[in-house]
């Protein structure tokens, strides 16, 4: 018996025509591809071969045509091949083949989307099948997707070959038309059946859906596009900006799109690893979904395109989709029916696993997520918006042409008048996510390095449609103090101080009828959370009530002169139980030069005390008995040594420019056993050593002429 042997032949024929010599054995087979053949490598065209032959078109012409229009496919070129088999029936298959020029690939991770998209079509997806059948879901409810003839993963010549859906039916809408109501349940029907498929993969075999999970790579985070893809952003934002006049808008957008800037990367990979995540498509939008259609309504859906897909909460496919994909008139009277049947559809498939959904991804996380992540969303919808439906987008065909035997891109402009289609959908994806509550959100840091140790502050803005704002001050725990009781201890401190302290105080005065302007004002608590390692509390930002902080380095003066209104304290992380005197000493000594000290502390003193008896007079209490002024003239003498040392200390930490601000890190105590957050100092600037300096001689001289150190010879 003769040996087989394959040899594959394929050489240019005329400028858009290749021939295919196949011989195995004593048969020679020939296919002929005519058409849009450019781009195609030997490799491609060999597994393309091979192929069509298991199709039983052995010979005769393959019609190559391209798929869709410019700007319908960005990371791969997408061809239709033709063919006749031997019953004289016609056979069609869509081929995904990836460009070639490197600086298109780069730009693209074309390799990485190619591979995930063949590992979802090979593996993934035949895995949920398998899952499927396993547990008898009925035919209506098996998740469907195209057939895989074949795909090639040698890089540069990376091919999928699929089905053609045309065949059974299946059409694409047009892309910068908004989806109906009743489009958009086929395909949240199909989502929860997919994302389903990954909650049950993750709880009956865990380590098959890891192993996915861990191939599975997030191609968005490219290393060599990041700069491309920030410009691009940047880009989008410029574009947005030119369409619209009204400031309320612009307002929105550029804080919108500043803060996709600023956090995309986190975002990207934030929740990667939640207990909640899912294996999502990545691309969920118009061209990425066929339908069947009868009567102009639509009877079923079928997803493609799967290069995005990684682990990820559920509700970025949904976000995508329903920002993309929809208008503000039809999302205005079913978003919240959406959200109810995505739901509903996802518990009713986890059933069939034996599965609740109010286990795996509870109501409440689900409604969570579409907030916390909406401000998010709406960026990509942005981005999207503006891209598809042309905005003098760029469109990047990439083309392979021969000029002196050299490859290079062409790119064209494709000029559209669609800034009002742009700014249409851009304004509702704005009204949407107003009404849903789940945008218009900024967040930035409060002060500069050096004002905040204990805590990160920041600044949570709060847009509604009506343009009113709603400010908040979030104090939360830094990342670097977790697990150590010292600093959970401060924040528990801080937040019984607000929630029950305070509010006591608040009642005492009342009971007694203390006039509104003798109440002690503190700034309003909206919220706290005691969770260890995850401690917040959310108070008033007083800046809406005019207060505001002055600079540190500067001292108080006495001056009545464009003289303060009101005070209010802040920070209640070191509270406990201790004499006045420590407050008066710490403030006294940090927060006022000499000169004014030697002019005027008697004279506060006094103040104070007299201050004390009329705030007491309110509940019947008389200060010689509660606090008498030997005794507080005693202790201010007696602990005043103790205050002084203490100042030393905070003046050279609170002094500084942001740039010399010793850095608050976690080191192992004197004993090794254990981790205490300790200040990394710097070495300081000629400025900030004499102010600093400035200071610790005046606080010295003052603790002398006051008589607090007078065992201590004086050496001026």
């Amino acid at each position: 018996m003769i040996k087989s042997k394959i040899n594959y032949h394929v050489q240019k024929y005329l400028s858009a025509s290749y021939i295919s010599t196949i011989v195995e054995g004593d048969i020679k087979m020939v296919n002929d591809f005519k058409g849009e053949t450019e781009g195609i490598t030997e490799t491609q065209f060999e597994i393309l071969s091979e192929v069509l032959k298991k199709q039983k078109c052995n010979k005769g012409t393959i019609l190559v045509d391209n798929v869709g229009k410019i700007g319908d496919n960005y990371g791969s070129h997408i061809k239709r091949f033709q063919a006749t088999i031997q019953n004289g029936k016609e056979f069609k298959m869509i081929a995904k083949i990836a460009p070639k020029v490197m600086i298109l690939r780069d730009e693209k991770n074309i390799n990485d989307i190619f591979m995930n998209e063949i590992l979802v079509i090979r593996e993934l997806l035949p895995k949920f099948r398998e899952l499927q059948k396993g547990v008898n879901v009925p035919e209506d409810d098996i998740f469907k997707y195209a057939f895989c003839y074949g795909t090639c993963e040698t890089a540069g010549s990376e091919m999928i070959l699929l089905e053609d859906l045309d065949q059974s039916n299946y059409t694409m809408l047009d892309k910068a038309k908004p989806l109906n109501n009743e489009h958009v349940e086929i395909i949240l029907k199909n989502l929860a059946n997919f994302h389903s498929l990954s909650y049950a993969l993750r709880n009956k075999e865990p380590q098959t859906f890891n192993k996915f999970t861990g191939t599975l790579v997030n191609a968005t985070v490219n290393p060599k596009s990041i700069t491309e893809t920030e410009k691009f952003f940047e880009k989008t934002l410029n574009d947005l900006l030119t369409i619209f006049d009204d400031d309320k808008y612009r307002k929105i957008i550029t804080d919108v799109m500043q803060n996709l800037i600023k956090y995309w990367l986190k975002f990207m990979t934030i929740d990667s690893d939640s207990k909640y995540s899912v294996i999502h498509h990545g691309d969920m939008w118009t061209n990425n979904v066929m339908f069947q259609i009868q009567n102009n309504h639509p009877l079923e859906c079928l997803f493609i395109d799967y290069q995005l897909s990684r682990d990820s909460l559920p509700v970025s496919d949904l976000h995508y989709f329903i920002f993309s994909c929809t208008d503000y008139e039809t999302r205005s009277k079913h978003y919240h029916e959406w959200m109810d049947y995505y739901y509903s559809e996802l518990d009713r498939y986890l059933n069939y696993y034996d599965l609740k959904a109010d286990c795996i991804y509870p109501r409440d996380n689900f409604d969570a997520d579409l907030k916390r992540y909406g401000k998010h969303g709406l960026g990509i919808s942005f981005l999207m918006v503006n891209f598809l439906l042309g905005q003098k987008q760029k469109a990047n065909i990439t083309e392979v042409k021969s000029m002196n035997g050299e490859l290079f891109v062409k790119e064209e402009k494709l000029l559209n008048d669609n800034l009002e289609m742009v700014k249409d959908r851009v304004e509702g994806l704005i009204k949407t996510c107003y009404d849903c509550g789940c945008t218009a959100v900024c967040i930035e840091n409060v002060g500069e390095k050096g004002d905040n140790y204990g805590s990160q502050v920041k600044r949570i803005k709060v847009q509604f449609g009506n343009g009113k704002e709603f400010k908040v001050i979030a104090k939360i725990l830094p990342n670097n103090m977790k697990q150590n009781d010292i600093v959970n201890s401060i924040f528990m401190n801080e937040i019984i101080m607000f929630n029950e302290v305070l509010p006591k105080f608040r009642e005492l005065q009342e009971n007694v009828d203390i006039p509104e302007e003798g109440l002690f004002q503190y700034p309003v608590c909206y919220g706290a959370l005691k969770e260890i390692d995850n401690e917040i509390i959310l108070i008033e930002d007083l800046e809406i009530s005019n207060y505001t902080m002055l600079e540190k380095i500067n001292t108080l003066s006495n001056d009545t002169n464009g003289s303060p209104v009101n005070c209010t304290f802040i920070d209640y992380q070191m509270s406990r139980e201790l004499i006045p005197v420590a407050d008066i000493h710490y403030f006294i000594f940090n927060c006022t030069d000499y000169k004014t000290r030697s002019k005027h502390y008697h004279e506060w003193m006094d103040y104070y005390h007299s201050e004390l008896e009329r705030y007491l007079d309110y509940f019947n209490l008389k200060v010689k008995y509660i606090y008498p002024r030997d005794k507080f003239d005693t202790d201010l003498k007696r602990y005043s040594k103790a205050a002084l040392g203490s100042s030393f200390f905070v003046l050279n930490v609170s002094l500084r420019e942001s740039q010399e601000a010793p850095d608050l890190v976690m080191k192992e105590n004197v004993g090794g056993n254990k981790q205490t957050p300790q200040f990394q100092m710097k070495a300081v600037q000629d400025n900030s050593f004499e102010i600093i300096k400035d200071r610790v001689e005046g606080l010295i001289e003052s603790c002398f002429d006051y008589g607090y150190i007078s065992e201590i010879q004086p050496f001026f």
